[in-house]
Parts: structure tokens; C-alpha cells; sequence
């Protein structure tokens, strides 16, 4: 993305983030020059794109054919991996599609590039079966699994291709194959889905297969996995619901309340959050400062403390202060978050050579760098694939 100063031209990523806030005399534009894209780890369900259906695993960057303007993997939840990227001519998705979540109107995996019908798509988000997207005009689509109501259809029938969620003011899908949820372009946040663990933000748990609104006016940024919601308003406020395991949200309670959910926002200690990630027991996070924290459960390293010690309030990660505020954080027993320069850290499980750096080393629990220099990071740890986009490659 690029924020155009037409005196001074192009902004770096934090700046670009800086200056979306900043009010309406910025110009907004997606990229345009779509950059290669690249995959590491496992490739069971042919979640590398490379044509190869077989589970060959790569510890190094191997190059995906085609060339994206953004891309995303499926959360970390269960051993089922779907990729979608977009690119000049549409949306293209591959890999898993036993519930038609490829948006193919089949249920037949893919591990080369198809093309999602429709055009004008501009953000995709999804969880195990399901995805969302948003257009260009701000409205939303939704398709593959909705035994719980996660496409916002009113209803629980399947759709293996796009049907549109009601409304036309979507600006930030966030999608599971639990409970769903998406910023709209007033600030509002809005939840729907099976609602488990309180994560609709309702203070029930009722299952919705509508879209309802959590209370704020003021939400900026939005991430979810399973039956954990966290979202960062305007004023760098973090709130978290739904499902506290092993101490996730942040509300520093040991025993056996670590463990307890909430049905309603509370919130996280501190006022200068910027970027937060989770896999539902794990959180990683990034401040104002470019400070890096985390908290929650780990087994593999997946803090980055250097041990595997679970914590239930946020924990400062080193000293450093230049991670980047703007490059979406992916949790799940591997880690990866980008820096101000471009550089890509990562660290947890390298079972399958998911951190992209030629070792079979099984854990890392302090960050190590993959080579290069990268703008957009995706990834599935429970799959044990990494997607990412590099800079200028």
C-alpha cells in the first residue's frame, strides 16, 4: 500500500499507517506493481502453489507462479491450509477445498493458483474453511463452511462460491471457522459466528449468524483465531474477549482463572498499542514505540522469551524498537513479524522448515532472521507453511 505526499512522493510502511490516520488530505492507493510471491515449510495439501500435491517440505523461499498485490494464509486452527492472494486480474486461492472454501463451486483441491470469480477484490481474511473478502466499494463476501453462521448469511447453508454479507460500508474482514468479525469504514466492529466463548462480544453465547455490533464507535484494527477476539481502537486502547487460555488476554490472573473467558471487551494494560496478532493462546504484539510484546501460552518458544514459560500480561521481547507498527503480525506455534527495514524475524516451530531458514532445528524460542527483505508476511503454523511477498525481489 502507499499513502502519495504529491510533493514528496511515496511513504515507507509506517508511514503509510501514520498517514492513513491522519485525516483525508492523504490519498489512499493499493499498490501498483504486484511483487513476487514465495513459500516455505510443508506442502501437504498443495498450500505452496507449486503443482506439486505431495507433502515435500522446503526449509528455504521457493518461488509460487504469479504475481500478487497482497496475499493471505488460513488462520491457525486446525491441519487444513488455504492460501489467497490477490493479484492484477482477480483473487486467486489454492490448497485445501473440502468445503468449497477455494470458491471454486467444487470441493476439489488445488495446488496451483485458481481464480475466485468476481472482480474489484481488495482485502481477504479466513479461518480453516471459511473466507472473507472485501471490494473496492466496500462491500463484503463470504463462502465455504457455515455450520455455526460464520458467513453472516442469516442462515447455515454452505457456499463453496462468494455470496455477500448484508451491508456496504466493510472495511476489515477477520475470519474463522468459529466466529467472524469485520471494522466497517465508521469505526464500528461488528461479530457473528458460533460465539462459544462470549467472542460476538455480546455478553451471551448465542450463536449469530447475522452480523452484531460490539459497543465502540472507535475500532481501528482487529484480529481473531478460534474463540478469541482483540481488537486496537483509535486511542491505542487493546481489548480482548471470548476465550482466555493459559492467559491470552492479558488480564494477569493466575491459576485457574487464566483459563476464563469473557463475553464482553475488557481491557489489555496500556494505551499506546499499534499491531497485535494471536493464534487464540498465544499474542504478539507491537506498540506505538515499535516496542515488541507478548503473552500467553507457548510451548515451542512461540514469545520469543527464550523459554517456554506461559505468561498472562504483556512481556517485553528484547530491546529493540523498530518493529514495524503496520505489517500485520501471524501467530501460531511459528511466529514472523517484519521490521521497520524490511528485514523478516521469526521464531517457535521449524518442524517443517516453516521459518525459511535452511535448518532443520525443530524450535526457536528468540527471533531469528530469514534472509532478505520483505513487505507482507502470511502464515500457518499448524499447517507448517509460510507465505510471503519480498521487497523489490
Amino acid at each position: 500500500m502507499a499513502i502519495t505526499d504529491k510533493k514528496t512522493g511515496a511513504w515507507g510502511l509506517d508511514q503509510t499507517y501514520n498517514k492513513i490516520n491522519q485525516g483525508s488530505i492523504w490519498e489512499y492507493s493499493a499498490p501498483s506493481d504486484p511483487d513476487k510471491l514465495f513459500g516455505w515449510g510443508k506442502n501437504a495439501y498443495g498450500q505452496l502453489g507449486l503443482n506439486q500435491p505431495s507433502d515435500t517440505a522446503y526449509s528455504s523461499p521457493v518461488q509460487i507462479p504469479g504475481q500478487y498485490k497482497r496475499v493471505f494464509t488460513t488462520h491457525y486452527e486446525a491441519d487444513y491450509h488455504i492460501v489467497a492472494g490477490i493479484t492484477t486480474t482477480g483473487l486467486m486461492a489454492w490448497g485445501r477445498n473440502y468445503e468449497g472454501q477455494l470458491g471454486q463451486n467444487d470441493k476439489v483441491d488445488y495446488s496451483s493458483p485458481v481464480q475466485i470469480p468476481g472482480t474489484t477484490w481488495y482485502q481477504v481474511d479466513g479461518g480453516q474453511s471459511v473466507l472473507l473478502a472485501t471490494k473496492t466499494d466496500n462491500t463484503l463476501w463470504a463462502w465455504g463452511n457455515n455450520e455455526n453462521g460464520n458467513l453472516g448469511q442469516n442462515s447455515r447453508t454452505d457456499y463453496s462460491s462468494p455470496v455477500q454479507v448484508p451491508g456496504t460500508t466493510w472495511k476489515q474482514p477477520r475470519g474463522t471457522n468459529s466466529t467472524c468479525g469485520a471494522i466497517k469504514t465508521d469505526g464500528t466492529l461488528w461479530a457473528w459466528g458460533r460465539n462459544w466463548r462470549g467472542e460476538a462480544g455480546q455478553n451471551d453465547l448465542v450463536i449469530r449468524s447475522s452480523p452484531v455490533q460490539i459497543p465502540g464507535t472507535d475500532w481501528k484494527f482487529l484480529a481473531n483465531s478460534g474463540n478469541t477476539m482483540l481488537a486496537i481502537k483509535t486511542n491505542g486502547e487493546l481489548w480482548g474477549w471470548g476465550r482466555q487460555w493459559a492467559g491470552a488476554l492479558g488480564q494477569n490472573q493466575g491459576g485457574a482463572n487464566d483459563n476464563y473467558s469473557y463475553s464482553s471487551p475488557v481491557q489489555i494494560p496500556g494505551t499506546s498499542w499499534a499491531n497485535v496478532g494471536t493464534n487464540g493462546t498465544s499474542v504478539i504484539a507491537v506498540k506505538t514505540n515499535g516496542t515488541l510484546w507478548s503473552w500467553g501460552y507457548q510451548t515451542r518458544g512461540q514469545l520469543g522469551l527464550n523459554s517456554n514459560v506461559k505468561y498472562s500480561s504483556p512481556v517485553q521481547v528484547g530491546s529493540a524498537t523498530d518493529w514495524s507498527t503496520s505489517n500485520e503480525i501471524h501467530v501460531g506455534t511459528t511466529v514472523g513479524v517484519i521490521k521497520t527495514d524490511g528485514t523478516l524475524w521469526m521464531w517457535g516451530n521449524n518442524q517443517y522448515g516453516e521459518m525459511g531458514v535452511n535448518t532443520d532445528i525443530a524450535n526457536y524460542s528468540s527471533p531469528v532472521q530469514v534472509p532478505g527483505t520483505w513487505v507482507e508476511l502470511d502464515q500457518n503454523s499448524w499447517s507448517g507453511s509460510t507465505i510471503a511477498r519480498p521487497v523489490n525481489p
